[in-house]
């Protein structure tokens, strides 16, 4: 089969990973393309909206898809526009739970409206990174539950992390993402203070930018924090970014779907402190392969990193334990399988 996929705009996000990582595992089955829109969601700019609607059916004319792909809202609905005209099967997949599509705001209402109407007209089949994300689409969207399945999200699990000499002098934890509000790494830096008012040496590595990178450098100054927190920027190696950690941390205190960076720290043989929000315990199972605290509290994360930082063979059970669960459960061969399913039962 033809399949087009489609993405507002390319970046380093974990969905635009997954589109990727889609496609080249796709080759073999399918003939793929991708579609960068460079559309941001907005309705307030209807000349933007015309134009990428536009140059989608430009590109639908040329590659002649049997199924578009749409990956994350803002494609999502210029999608359904281009399809209800094409008479093309669509697929959107829900990498995130969007506070928008629980607002009661009016700007929010009207948008969660036309997408409700817009996927009901292209008879749009929906794809959720987890059980949450699905659960959350349908209390919010108000979906038939027919019209959703979950595809758990999946990573490269191929390569074992080698196994070397330990040359750290400091137990080191790393986190990962958009450095924004929502990412709950202001907690995590007041967490390493806690910890280093209580005379314990943790090394914290944080890799990525955002619009809280400023203030988040701040925060470690006024905490004389800055021996103990390093800010990477963009890490384009993350393979590299995971073999200098011991453990992998995500404080996020919002919604997330279900992070690539947690798979790739268990895949890479790490422990993981996360925030027991929807979807991250669908992955990390407590005490098992990392410990999940709640979300917002200080005083839970700085306990759960200093319980791995002093019994390092904890860290090693943990980071086996994580590693044999992505490869039963999360590699990227299973997603595209399953999602190969999905296209070839609207092709029926």
């Amino acid at each position: 089969m033809r399949i087009l996929h489609v993405i507002p705009r390319m970046g380093l996000g974990g969905a635009e990973k997954l589109a990727s990582d889609l496609m080249s595992l796709q080759k073999l089955e399918h003939v793929t393309q991708l579609c960068v829109l460079e559309y941001s969601g907005s309705l307030r700019d209807a000349i933007e909206l015309a134009k990428c609607v536009s140059r989608l059916k430009r590109e639908i004319k040329q590659f002649n898809p049997d199924i578009i792909h749409a990956h994350l809202w803002p494609a999502a609905m210029i999608c359904s526009i281009a399809c209800i005209t094409g008479g093309i099967r669509l697929i959107v997949h829900i990498h995130d739970m969007q506070p928008n599509l629980a607002s009661n705001g009016f700007r929010d209402r009207v948008k969660r409206g036309i997408n409700r109407i817009l996927l009901s007209a292209c008879d749009a089949r929906l794809i959720a990174v987890s059980e949450a994300v699905k659960l959350y689409t349908l209390e919010h969207l108000k979906m038939h539950t027919t019209d959703i399945q979950v595809v758990r999200n999946g990573v490269a699990v191929e390569t074992a992390r080698p196994e070397l000499p330990d040359t750290r002098q400091r137990f080191t934890i790393g986190a990962a993402g958009r450095l924004v509000s929502e990412k709950g790494l202001d907690g995590l830096i007041r967490a390493i203070g806690l910890l280093r008012s209580e005379g314990v040496d943790i090394h914290l590595m944080i890799a990525g930018e955002g619009s809280q990178k400023a203030h988040l450098e701040e925060l470690t100054r006024e905490l004389e924090l800055n021996n103990d927190v390093t800010f990477l920027g963009r890490v384009y190696d993350m393979t590299a970014f995971y073999e200098h950690i011991d453990t992998f941390v995500l404080p996020s205190i919002s919604t997330e779907g279900m992070p690539l960076t947690i798979l790739e720290a268990m895949s890479s043989h790490l422990p993981v402190v996360a925030t027991n929000i929807p979807g991250i315990g669908e992955v990390v199972e407590h005490d098992q392969t990392g410990l999940l605290v709640p979300p917002g509290n200080i005083p839970a994360l700085a306990n759960a990193i200093v319980i791995l930082a002093r019994n390092p063979q904890l860290c090693r059970q943990m980071g086996m334990r994580g590693r044999d669960r992505v490869v039963a459960s999360f590699s990227c061969e299973r997603m595209a399988s399953e999602v190969s399913a999905i296209y070839r039962s609207l092709a029926a």
